[in-house]
């Protein structure tokens, strides 16, 4: 059995600063900090939840929920990695096997409606190759 943890803000601060540049186009150094400041906060007060397949389907931000072999989750890393050694299979399945999983993050706008995923695309997609309901932590942007 899998037992999602939420980690500490810092683990996935680098995910954070990247959608918090996307979020903060045009922005002044001061407004990007206090942007990054509320994400923080919105972070901490997340939970972990059962991600439902409705909502998995329709995730912004992820190769996920179509990748049910490691072929498809090799080609999805190939061509959406951002920096070499981050997005490891091996390290994943590491996780997996301990029974330890960090939780991805999603965050959620529109009153729940819209979801996307900002860190865990590849945990998502292993946990979609081993037919595994994963937990995530659902960051509220409602009050943004």
């Amino acid at each position: 059995m899998v037992k999602w943890k939420k980690v500490s803000y810092t683990d996935e601060l680098g995910e954070f600063e990247r959608i918090n540049e996307d979020f903060s186009y045009g922005a002044t150094s001061k407004e990007k900090r206090s942007n990054l400041d509320m994400l923080r906060a919105a972070y901490r007060n997340g939970k972990l939840q059962t991600l439902t397949d409705s909502k998995w389907r329709d995730l912004d931000n992820t190769d996920s929920w179509g990748t049910d072999t490691i072929e498809k989750i090799q080609r999805a890393i190939k061509s959406n990695a951002r920096s070499s050694g981050k997005r490891s299979i091996e390290n994943v399945l590491k996780e997996f096997l301990t029974g330890s999983v960090r939780a991805p993050i999603v965050l959620s706008f529109n009153n729940g409606k819209n979801m996307s995923l900002i860190a865990g695309n590849t945990r998502l997609m292993v946990a979609r190759m081993l037919g595994i309901k994963p937990d995530v932590v659902v960051v509220d942007l409602n009050d943004w």
